[in-house]
């Protein structure tokens, strides 16, 4: 299962003042695009965790 702290460390780019979003979905937002701001979170079904890293709708990264 995914370590969501893993995503709000320093490296990963993301603090509690950015405006950014927590989403949860089934699909993966690597293909099927999810809009969010740069640095939002993405909660699969399935235990991943992604963390928007681009402008573009598919640009997501991958924690677990």
């Amino acid at each position: 299962m995914a370590n969501i702290t893993d995503a709000f460390l320093p490296e990963n780019g993301i603090n509690l003042d950015d405006l950014v979003g927590i989403f949860a979905g089934t699909t993966d937002p690597t293909v099927v695009p999810e809009a969010a701001p740069i640095g939002s979170l993405f909660i699969r079904s399935n235990g991943q965790l992604y963390q928007k890293i681009g402008a573009n709708d598919t640009q997501w990264m991958v924690f677990s």
